[in-house]
């Protein structure tokens, strides 16, 4: 880090990918109207004064904002991966790095914002997951494995809360149901990323399979009692999680 005019410029040991980019402009966005007082020595500050987990957590469980009318709670599911409801959360305020995200933060200009499964139109949040013709065959996939018929939701939120009333289920049934919808989000964003940055990708038959086997590998690891063998997991997934689709 070179210091210039007491202006601090980093230098990065290596070439960011696109997202750290983003997430890089993103900070700098955040942090751009912030004035450091260089005659005092840096501490750690609590808004209240003495620092609680108690505290913390009612913030990050209550506020909100980006949009106070959106619940972005429902994106701390407990059978997931934090870095798997990190992902979801930031989709729900739709601040991925999305091609289209990338362009307003001038990282990629105009004509490099193309949808990479070739669709022709710009790649956004809502097409990389529910609207592309790749997803949409993944999903119809998964619900077929449900045995759910249904059109589903272009929107992330609209298309969670209808995912999770699918099924008349109680609390913690629905919580554990969702975790399917949080393992198609995921794996269709590592497929996507596949393609982004080694041309690659896989059939989606072959990303449906993953994602039965990725839930039921969740599942096993934090939801206790929850012995089921892989195969019984797929072919009686109703009784596996104690519900009725």
């Amino acid at each position: 880090m070179e210091r210039e005019e007491r202006h601090q410029r980093f230098k990065w040991s290596r070439d960011l990918s696109q997202e750290e980019l983003a997430v890089v402009n993103e900070i700098g966005e955040k942090t751009q109207n912030i004035t450091l007082d260089s005659g005092r020595r840096d501490s750690w500050n609590w808004g209240s004064g003495q620092y609680s987990i108690k505290e913390a957590y009612e913030i990050i469980m209550t506020r909100t904002p980006f949009d106070e009318e959106t619940n972005y709670i429902e994106a701390w599911n407990r059978f997931i991966p934090l870095k798997v409801a990190v992902l979801v959360w930031r989709l729900f305020q739709n601040k991925i790095a999305s091609k289209d995200n990338l362009v307003k933060r001038g990282v990629l200009n105009q004509t490099q914002s193309d949808c990479p499964f070739r669709c022709a139109v710009t790649e956004n949040a809502s097409h990389i997951f529910f609207e592309c013709s790749f997803p949409m065959q993944v999903w119809a996939s998964v619900l077929r494995w449900l045995n759910i018929h249904t059109a589903m939701h272009n929107n992330a939120i609209e298309n969670y809360h209808q995912f999770k009333g699918l099924c008349g289920m109680g609390r913690m049934q629905a919580e554990k149901f969702c975790v399917i919808w949080f393992a198609c989000i995921w794996i269709l964003w590592n497929g996507r990323n596949e393609k982004v940055f080694r041309d690659s990708s896989r059939s989606a038959e072959q990303m449906s399979e993953e994602i039965k086997i990725i839930i039921w590998k969740w599942l096993k690891c934090k939801v206790k009692g929850f012995n089921y063998s892989l195969n019984h997991w797929i072919t009686n997934l109703a009784a596996c999680l104690g519900i009725g689709c």
